[in-house]
């Protein structure tokens, strides 16, 4: 693994509750001198010269430099302090490795690279560091990777069933493989899973998020990544499901069932009809994630049409965890002869010139039967206006699009009267719609949280 240290030094800073920024005379670009007053896994607590404290999320560990005197140097003063402690990168990468060290030993775990990864990413993703976190992720990481290594000798030598085994853990499937040699009735479980491209960064993003790491997960997150899970095929499996279970009328099921169509309605955006679509429940797939499990549980007696809903409703999990995590989000479209997805990732670029507010990006991608991909990142500050950047798989497109450049630049002016500026490219050899969902660990990481639709 590596870890880059440009994304180890910079510190977003809080104020204490009851301080006021204007009280503090802190500006973008000066440098303060503070203490380190406190330092935990994922925090630290500085106090400045005037007694006033900050508290920040950091990535680099302050336990040595606690009640020693800092330079900090102030990198953006808006949304919230973002401050750089004035270390060399050698300096960053001791400190580092000395706190892996440390809870490695207190953890009473064999210290060697394997170990030093899993901690450290563990850290980078605030995932608490402890015995039992750490086994989890090491143990499940180990069995995806000996499952995936399985020769068809090895699978054709198992013997006796193993039931409900998509619900396992990986490590828990991994002792039944392979320390009992048992699951004759696993080949195509296996088969799959070998082919799977879900591995370490995903089990990662699953754990911080609460996801089990079983193995139908492991294979949902797979079919995320390579795009045969997605939100239409999903909702298509949902109302399949829906449509093979036989409710009553007198059934408190019934009322569940009907709210779920009409959610699942909502969230389709319908281009098929002649008035402008609108998107009427911008946190669709939270409302429908949320109601599906509560039919789920509701329907004890597991009737017909059950195992499909259980099925959605793990891909939806997930599909709703990436949105908060990543600002990743899919959104299913309905046309007078096709559907599309339109694939958005949202998030805040920390980086910005001399001078310039804080900026936001989209990147939005949609795969059309006539223009191929397209693609389009938006970027967008308050002192900037708009930077719209078309990516296009042909030539012939690129002559389309730029002829209805005027248009393009007219309907986002009016969002708010705000400076376009529109370019075309062809896209490169790689598919640009690689950058929609970040897996790597630094992607993880740097992706923030947003309650925003495009």
């Amino acid at each position: 693994m590596k870890i880059q240290s440009q994304s180890l030094k910079s510190i977003e800073s809080r104020l204490e509750k009851g301080a006021r920024r204007d009280e503090l005379g802190i500006s973008k670009g000066m440098e303060i001198r503070a203490t380190v007053v406190d330092s935990s896994l994922s925090k630290v607590r500085i106090m400045l010269e005037n007694g006033r404290q900050l508290s920040a999320k950091t990535s680099v560990p302050f336990e040595n430099f606690i009640n020693e005197k800092l330079v900090f140097k102030v990198l953006a003063d808006e949304g919230g302090l973002v401050i750089r402690p004035k270390l060399q990168d050698a300096n960053i990468r001791h400190e580092l490795d000395m706190k892996v060290s440390k809870l490695i030993a207190s953890l009473g775990l064999q210290d060697n690279q394997e170990s030093r990864e899993i901690v450290r990413d563990m850290m980078k993703l605030e995932i608490p560091v402890t015995k039992n976190n750490f086994q989890a992720i090491s143990e499940n990481i180990k069995s995806l990777e000996i499952l995936k290594m399985l020769d068809k000798d090895e699978v054709a030598a198992l013997k006796s069933t193993v039931a409900k085994a998509e619900s396992m853990e990986l490590r828990e499937l991994g002792k039944l493989v392979i320390a009992e040699s048992k699951g004759e009735n696993l080949k195509g479980l296996l088969d799959i899973l070998k082919a799977a491209s879900a591995g370490r960064d995903e089990l990662l993003f699953m754990f911080k998020n609460g996801i089990k790491l079983n193995v139908q997960n492991t294979i949902n997150m797979s079919g995320i990544n390579d795009g045969s899970v997605n939100i239409a095929t999903v909702l298509e499996q949902l109302g399949e499901g829906l449509q093979n279970m036989a409710v009553s009328n007198e059934t408190p099921q019934i009322k569940i069932k009907n709210e779920l169509v009409r959610i699942m309605e909502n969230i389709v955006v319908d281009f098929s009809k002649e008035e402008t679509p609108q998107i009427s429940n911008k946190r669709g797939l939270d409302s429908l994630t949320g109601k599906l499990e509560e039919l789920i549980k509701a329907d004890i007696n597991k009737a017909e049409g059950a195992g499909e809903l259980e099925s959605a409703f793990g891909k939806l999990q997930l599909l709703s965890e990436l949105g908060k995590a990543e600002g990743y989000f899919q959104l299913p479209l309905r046309g007078q002869n096709e559907n599309h997805v339109a694939q958005l990732l949202v998030k805040r670029e920390r980086k910005r010139e001399q001078g310039e507010s804080e900026r936001y990006s989209a990147l939005i991608a949609i795969g059309t039967s006539n223009l191929g991909n397209v693609a389009c990142k938006v970027g967008y500050s308050a002192s900037c206006g708009y930077d719209v950047e078309f990516s296009l798989e042909d030539e012939r497109t690129v002559r389309l699009f730029k002829a209805s450049a005027r248009a393009i630049d007219k309907s986002l002016s009016e969002l708010g009267g705000m400076p376009v500026r529109t370019s075309f490219r062809l896209a490169e050899d790689r598919d640009d719609r690689s950058e929609l969902i970040g897996n790597s660990r630094d992607t993880i990481q740097e992706m923030p949280n947003f309650d925003m639709w495009v």
